[in-house]
């Protein structure tokens, strides 16, 4: 799936990704990748090649890695087509529109990385008698 976020962007692809809760993913010969667990596990994930634009904007293709295949996720219709990964798309141009907004204002905005909250952890006795 391809989305387009266009600029003018207060700064550089790599630094919005990362904003945008992503990992850098290095790769041979793929450019610069990004991924980003879906759940606590390492798969399923986001994984999104992103290609800078000379407009100022840059391009993401995205497909959803459900599974470590070992060749990779590229050849099912799933990985492409799935609506985990519409709602990522959407997400993702939802957080520009909402950075350009509040630039927009004079809002002083830290682009910082965005770090997905841990569950806390419990112990199996906590667990069982845990109360509801």
């Amino acid at each position: 799936m391809r989305c387009t976020v266009a600029g003018p962007l207060p700064t550089d692809a790599r630094t919005l990704m990362r904003h945008f809760g992503y990992t850098e993913h290095v790769t041979d010969g793929m450019g610069l990748t990004f991924v980003r667990k879906a759940h606590e596990a390492a798969f399923p994930r986001f994984h999104a090649m992103v290609h800078e634009m000379l407009e100022g904007g840059f391009a993401i293709n995205m497909h959803f890695d459900q599974a470590n295949l070992g060749e990779g996720n590229h050849k099912y219709v799933w990985a492409y087509k799935n609506p985990n990964l519409e709602e990522e798309n959407k997400r993702i141009l939802l957080m520009v529109d909402k950075l350009k907004y509040r630039l927009s204002r004079g809002e002083y905005v830290l682009l910082e990385e965005l770090t997905p909250a841990k569950p806390e952890k419990m112990g199996l006795i906590a667990k069982l008698f845990r109360i509801m």
